[in-house]
């Protein structure tokens, strides 16, 4: 039994045709804006999208080889090292590049917007694309050729320095608000800069530390938003510090040849980090086209050194091959006819634009006896420095800051961004508190700023009517420290003692109100206090901070910001600590795989504080009438994806009715999850569309969402391509991934049928609401325990490579498969039925008969109650067999066999190729599959012939389900039978396997020297058993 434990074995023993069944056991503003208003830029015409305008890449590649031809060596050199050389001659200038992902890092009157985190918690397609057109209009208003931006590295560590600049948790949102700001950046004619090229999710170690990720959560999560900004045109990617599976990413042929470009079809070029490339030759050789200063082997006279060498380390087409792709971009975005230059007034109005984000960014998380919004003229209380305006200056910054880098120190006024290069020069700041006072009056307010003077504000709050505590946490990137943080916070606990500075306000006033402005996740220690009636999320909103707060708290905006990460109750709830022990290597292995965020939560059945996408509003929304607007209604026909992950059809599209029931106009967002089949071994559910979209008071909206191939699709490693597993997947509509309001389900299948593609309607819930109050998730958040986290393996990721097996999704767990693998059972063949109801009567499964050729007898009595139906190909056997299933002569089996002989000489012209054996299959035997039939492949003899054949029937019939393999066996030899079938089942993923023997077509005949008598078959069963 040992011997093969691994695989599950069913023998079939046919004397005569007939079987033997056994189982195996298995704040003073610089302007002054004005209060909220819209802001809208017209698209320009000019639009850059990979995958619409193939066109526009083809001629740019073009040009670029033009130029590169009349280039010297040394000229060529000048453009693969910085500082970037200009070609003077060819009309090639100097490229200037500049940080970053929320504003001109050195720039001066410039916008600094919010930030990449506070722009994701939006869910605000449109108002992203504007904030990224806004500030690649500033890039090039600059100068600036290169805009370091966008940061697409998503929230694995809480406490990570970094995930501020990048759009939180998720994989969809962050592909959604990257892909929009490439748009932007690119329309506005600036080459984007995606960064970082993967894995970079903590800055302790980024330089030598190695993340360890499996391919298929490389390509479904980290590497999903990547793919994104690539198929919206993104012209330049930045590979990260790390290490990537023990290879540094920027010498990382299978990522940056393989998926980068040979699958996702990214054409521009990759550019290492500042001092991001130890291994020049290898980051050359292997994807690399532009090192950053600060790599340390790679500088224009070391290039020039690699191609002088014999033989050379770095061929000269290499090189040509890198300053094409480095060219590609500047023509594609006609920089050379149009280039960046400066302008006297780079900002223009984007301070609305950048006011307006804040307030719609901004999280409501808990708005108890309604606190929210502020009344005029009652006294309020502002408590905490994060609310004044900055006591050294705009920009000032700890001793032990970074020189040139911008950004409030600690303790000193109101948290606008983080400190890193993805922070900007602030011109100026709209402090929270001057903003208020502004809408208030400096009479109904008083202040303080003394973080750790907690008598002075127990005593201001006492008499307020409402408290406002706030409170920060900052992080930034190595080697810069504060209050010994070194980039990533060293705990994930609020700074300057806000935890105490609340609970000790919260004593004192019932209506006491939270203000955050965070980095990231923080532990809330004080959130189930009574007397904190009021939670916000207020992120890190740029310079029009306290404008866009204002504008929430009094109510001119009403909040619909949706948290961007999942906030949970304490920290080991979250997935992994951040790793700062020492090592030659650092090791960050990503065990969780495709638990990222809320998945992690939902798949452990843990209850978080605050879940991903939650957000309240000072309205109610009512969801109702979920309706399959879809082509098909609930069925999607599989289709054949390939690697890009680029397909755009829409296969599935779905309408939901939304009513505001409030007493406010307001925005919503609606969030589509995802649930697919076991068999594909994802997490409970998963994002994968959302809408924003505005109702008046008493109106309703119809709020359409579409779902394409890939969005239900998942990476198949063996065969390096997305594929759709076939079987029932649930679509839920909601308000966040915990409050889900409605669902429906549709089913991915390989033949329509006509009698279910109409329009369908399915409803949750008759009324389901989304209120202004609460503090905790809603009711609907509690979670059933799941068993199909991405732990589990799909039978698409085990398949073996030479058998290019797709989605095989038996049904182990079904009754009917239960009752096959459950006994031993015989068959006999001509009708001849008398025999095995005998046997049936002992406990034997009941199975048919091999009928191979001429009509399929319909008289035998008791053929209903059969559980095993085998099949043969032959002489239109197949139409005949299908005719027998559909008048019910078979409705309670369990399996069907679908029998080919391919080496049989005396009827090889009536069996089918592979390609038409697997038409036959999808069109008449895989529909059995939605019925809980199990389904065996076309059987195949014990030679190299066979094998052959049927990885070529598997090849043709991808989307096919394939239950088990069954094989026919000639020899009595235990040995041979043990190899073969050890090699038959690794070869087809491990699946469970079918013996036959097949010694016998008539009575009196022999094969390979096996006598077909009853003496024979019992030395065959009892060899068999006692091996097995």
């Amino acid at each position: 039994m040992s011997m093969l434990s691994p695989i599950n074995i069913i023998l079939l023993v046919a004397t005569s045709l007939s079987f033997f069944l056994l189982q195996l056991p298995s704040s003073t503003s610089a302007q002054t804006a004005p209060r909220y208003t819209s802001w809208n830029v017209p698209v320009p015409s000019f639009n850059v999208y990979a995958l619409n305008n193939s066109a526009l890449w083809d001629a740019a590649v073009a040009k670029a080889k033009r130029t590169v031809a009349q280039m010297t060596t040394a000229e060529k050199v000048g453009l693969t090292a910085g500082p970037l050389q200009p070609v003077p001659r060819l009309g090639i200038p100097s490229f200037a590049l500049a940080d970053g992902p929320l504003g001109f890092r050195d720039g001066y009157g410039i916008t600094c917007f919010p930030a990449g985190i506070s722009a994701a918690q939006s869910w605000d397609r449109e108002l992203i694309y504007q904030r990224g057109l806004a500030l690649g209009n500033e890039f090039f208003d600059s100068g600036i050729f290169i805009g370091l931006a966008p940061m697409m590295n998503l929230a694995r560590q809480v406490n990570g320095g970094r995930q501020w600049e990048g759009y939180g948790g998720d994989p969809y949102l962050s592909g959604e608000a990257g892909a929009m700001s490439v748009r932007g950046l690119q329309d506005a004619g600036v080459v984007t800069t995606t960064k970082h090229l993967i894995a970079n999710e903590q800055d302790t170690f980024r330089s030598y530390s190695s993340s360890n990720i499996d391919d298929r959560t490389v390509h479904e999560v980290y590497g999903w938003p990547f793919m994104k900004a690539v198929h919206a045109g993104a012209t330049a990617i930045m590979c990260s510090f790390n290490q990537l599976n023990g290879t540094y990413t920027c010498s990382n042929g299978p990522l940056q040849n393989g998926i980068l470009r040979n699958q996702w079809g990214f054409r521009g070029y990759v550019m290492s980090d500042w001092g991001a490339s130890p291994d020049a030759v290898g980051a050359a050789n292997n994807g690399m086209e532009m090192a950053q200063p600060g790599s340390t082997d790679w500088s224009q006279a070391q290039m020039t050194g690699f191609l002088s060498r014999n033989p050379p380390l770095v061929t000269q087409t290499r090189l040509n091959e890198m300053v094409e792709r480095i060219l590609t971009p500047y023509y594609l975005l006609e920089q050379d006819t149009r280039p960046p230059s400066r302008v006297a007034n780079v900002s223009k109005d984007h301070y609305v634009l950048a006011r307006k984000i804040g307030a719609e960014s901004t999280v409501l998380l808990r708005n108890d006896r309604n606190v929210l919004p502020l009344t005029v003229g009652r006294k309020l209380a502002v408590i905490g420095s994060d609310a004044f305006y900055p006591s050294n200056g705009v920009n000032g910054f700890t001793p032990d800051g970074w020189p040139g880098q911008f950004q409030i120190g600690v303790g000193t006024g109101t948290l606008t961004m983080g400190y890193s290069s993805g922070a900007c020069r602030l011109p100026y700041v709209v402090a929270p508190l001057d903003a208020l006072i502004e809408r208030v009056g400096r009479a109904n307010v008083v202040s303080s700023r003394e973080d750790f003077n907690i008598p002075k504000a127990v005593e201001l709050a006492k008499d307020a009517d409402t408290a406002l505590v706030f409170a920060i946490a900052n992080s930034g990137e190595w080697p810069l420290t504060i209050d010994g943080n070194q980039a990533d916070r060293k705990n994930i606990s609020l700074w300057l003692g806000g935890d105490a500075m609340i609970n000790a306000v919260a004593s004192v006033n019932r209506n006491t109100v939270v203000v955050l402005h965070v980095t990231g996740q923080v532990l809330m220690p004080w959130v189930n206090h009574p007397n904190i009636s009021g939670i916000i999320m207020a992120g890190l909103p740029g310079q029009e901070t306290g404008n866009g707060l204002a504008d929430v708290l009094m109510g001119d905006v009403n909040p619909c910001g949706k948290l961007a990460y999942t906030i949970a109750e304490k920290q080991e709830h979250y997935i992994m600590a951040l790793l700062t022990s020492p090592l030659s290597v650092p090791q960050i292995n990503y065990t969780e795989k495709l638990e990222l965020d809320y998945r992690w939560f939902d798949a452990h059945n843990i209850a978080p504080l605050f879940e991903f996408g939650k957000g309240l509003s000072y309205t109610n929304f009512v969801y109702s009438r979920l309706v399959t607007t879809g082509p098909t209604g609930n069925q999607v026909l599989v289709r054949q994806l390939g690697a890009s992950g680029g397909e755009s059809e829409v296969v599935q599209s779905y309408s939901v009715t939304l009513r505001n029931a409030g007493r406010r106009g307001g925005k919503e967002v609606v969030q589509l999850y995802l649930g697919f089949p076991p068999a594909a071994g994802e997490p409970p559910r998963i994002l994968r569309g959302f809408e924003k979209v505005y109702v008046a008071v008493n109106q309703s909206v119809i709020v359409n969402l579409t779902l394409n191939p890939v969005d239900m699709a998942i990476w198949d490693v063996g065969q390096q391509k997305w594929v759709m597993v076939l079987g029932t997947y649930t679509v839920w509509i909601g308000a966040s991934s915990r409050d889900l309001k409605l669902s429906t389900t549709y089913d991915v299948v390989t033949a329509l049928n006509p009698s279910t593609t109409t329009t369908v309607s399915t409803t949750s819930s008759p009324s389901s609401s989304s209120s202004s109050t609460g503090n905790t998730p809603s009711s609907s958040s509690s979670m059933t325990s799941s068993t199909t986290g991405s732990s589990s393996v799909s039978p698409a990721t085990t398949s073996s490579s030479s058998s290019s097996v797709t989605s095989t999704t038996g049904s182990d767990s079904s009754k009917k498969d239960q009752k096959l693998w459950s006994k031993v059972g015989l068959a006999w063949p001509d009708g001849d039925v008398s025999n095995m109801w005998a046997l049936a009567g002992n406990g034997w499964n009941r199975i048919s008969w091999l009928y191979t050729y001429g009509p399929w007898p319909t008289t035998s009595a008791g053929q209903a109650s059969l559980d095993f139906v085998p099949m043969m190909w032959g002489c239109g056997a197949v139409q005949d067999w299908k005719n027998a299933m559909d008048a019910g002569m078979f409705q309670n089996a369990s399996a069907v066999l679908a029998f080919h002989e391919p080496d049989d000489p005396l009827h090889a012209s009536s069996y089918l190729q592979p390609n038409a054996a697997a038409e036959l299959w999808l069109q008449h035997i895989q529909p059995l599959h939605a019925q809980g039939i199990n389904l065996g492949a076309p059987a195949v003899t014990q030679t190299s012939r066979g094998k052959t054949w049927l990885q070529d029937f598997m090849t043709y019939c991808r989307t096919c389900t394939i239950d088990f393999i069954p094989l026919h066996w000639y020899g009595s030899d235990c040995v041979s039978f043990q190899e073969y079938v050890t090699d038959m089942s690794r070869s087809f993923g491990n699946r469970r396997i079918w013996i036959t023997e097949w010694g016998c077509m008539t009575s009196s005949s022999t094969t390979n020297g096996m006598e077909c008598n009853s003496e024979n078959v019992s030395k065959l069963v009892k060899c068999t058993t006692s091996w097995m």
